[in-house]
């Protein structure tokens, strides 16, 4: 949710102000540092309030862990996602004017993304010439992050029904920890996902503010 919400916006407000800006900015009355920058901090509300009242609502009506560090921590990577979205819109809609044809490429950059995210596909069983396309994908690191924090010192009890599916009549995650580890997505080190994500937001919004950039310079010397 935080990261579609936020991702949509560039699509629908860029076009709609392309061309304003590259007059004003054609006859100097500000830069592309100045605009992106207002624009950011004009989105900056949403990008918070968004992801805090989804949050707010969602964590605790389906039952995810009732630990209020969790919770922040939770409320931390929507945020961070948020960020990530429209950071990657804005990428887009930078590298491609047209917004139809825009709207069109974002299932081809997303989907390679959910598949390599841990989701779907356990990471251990993807084909060693594709498992380094997960360490680039953001989805990933948002996931994994999300697991942990739900998982990493959770306890499970299996029912006698469940005992009864089983080979050999144990339980087969008596832990978070074994679930984690089974699906690949065990960390001792949570900065290291964080970081991956704020990397991530920083980097689409720098190579979007120079497309940005270039294209305000190509038109101006037109």
């Amino acid at each position: 949710f935080a990261m579609f919400n936020s991702l949509m916006p560039p699509f629908y407000l860029f076009p709609a102000e392309r061309n304003v800006f590259l007059r004003e900015y054609r006859n100097g009355i500000y830069g592309v540092a100045a605009y992106a920058s207002s624009r950011l901090m004009a989105e900056m509300p949403k990008l918070l309030i968004g992801p805090l009242l989804f949050s707010s609502i969602f964590y605790w009506m389906v039952g995810l862990n009732n630990d209020a560090e969790r919770f922040a921590f939770y409320l931390g990577v929507m945020v961070l996602m948020a960020f990530v979205g429209f950071a990657l819109g804005l990428l887009v809609v930078a590298a491609i004017p047209d917004p139809a044809v825009a709207l069109q490429i974002v299932p081809v950059v997303f989907i390679p993304m959910f598949v390599f995210s841990g989701f779907y596909v356990n990471l251990d069983e993807v084909a060693d010439w594709l498992s380094w396309i997960g360490y680039l994908t953001y989805t990933r690191y948002a996931y994994r992050a999300l697991a942990n924090n739900e998982f990493d010192d959770a306890k499970f009890v299996c029912t006698e029904a469940q005992l009864a599916r089983t080979v050999d009549g144990s339980c087969r995650f008596p832990t978070g920890g074994d679930y984690l580890r089974f699906n690949a997505l065990d960390t001792d080190d949570h900065v290291v996902d964080i970081a991956a994500l704020a990397a991530f937001a920083v980097g689409f919004l720098v190579l979007g503010f120079l497309l940005l950039w270039r294209s305000a310079k190509s038109k101006a010397t037109v």
